[in-house]
């Protein structure tokens, strides 16, 4: 039998499951200093450190709403 800790809950995280990132940059937004990591079709954003990921991450980058381009993944980026 499995727990529900092991069966529920659990987010597809490439970050995490490939331990790279492919591409960074750093914005401000409505004045905060926000970081973008990318990874294959994911991103992730931090506002107050780096301690934690912000909620409701990862997210696919095909579909973002955070004025960001909608590809399937980003390899580099320059700011």
């Amino acid at each position: 039998v499995r727990s529900v800790k092991d069966t529920w809950g659990k987010v597809n995280n490439t970050i995490q499951s490939q331990g790279k990132i492919d591409a960074a940059f750093v914005r401000t937004v409505s004045d905060q200093v926000v970081t973008f990591l990318f990874c294959d079709d994911q991103y992730v954003a931090y506002r107050n450190g780096y301690e934690f990921v912000d909620e409701s991450y990862p997210k696919r980058l095909s579909t973002n709403t955070e004025n960001l381009p909608q590809w399937n993944r980003i390899d580099v980026a320059f700011q």
